[in-house]
């Protein structure tokens, strides 16, 4: 039995015995999404967004409970939407990408500085890759493949 396996059937009886919004139910399913989301920069064997693509609906549920029940600005809910945007930007999915990290850009309050941009991502270009979105610099982090090597 592998570890996603064992966290549905723990997610089952946890939905059973405590209900569907419940946090420990909560975190069970964000661990679900996660090991589908690491497998996928894990596995190179496997096409890239395979997946991924099991991951979505996963984290997707857990960004619904957490942004209604923590708010917009809290930690859990922006690191969400960064990994549900840079999933989708990894699977050239660049319009829920956009979606994912704008949601993501609007969550931090007003006035708060955001990090800034990563220099090897300003250099993306001077070694011969593609060129890392706008949006993405802006986040303080490098996504995707061309940017990552």
């Amino acid at each position: 039995m592998d570890a996603s396996e064992t966290l549905r059937r723990a997610l089952a009886s946890a939905e059973e015995a405590l209900g569907p919004d419940y946090p420990l139910t909560m975190g069970i399913l964000g661990n679900i999404g996660m090991i589908y989301a690491l497998q996928n920069n894990l596995d190179r064997s496997v096409p890239r967004g395979i997946q991924a693509s099991e991951a979505f609906p996963w984290l997707t549920r857990y960004l619904t409970w957490v942004e209604h029940r923590k708010g917009k600005e809290n930690l859990e809910t922006q690191a969400t939407l960064e990994m549900l945007g840079h999933m989708h930007f990894v699977a050239q999915e660049y319009e829920p990408a956009q979606k994912y990290f704008e949601r993501h850009l609007s969550s931090y309050p007003a006035g708060r500085i955001l990090p800034p941009a990563s220099k090897s991502a300003i250099n993306c270009n001077s070694v011969g890759q593609t060129p890392c979105l706008p949006a993405i610099v802006v986040l303080g982090r490098v996504w995707g493949d061309s940017c990552l090597r």
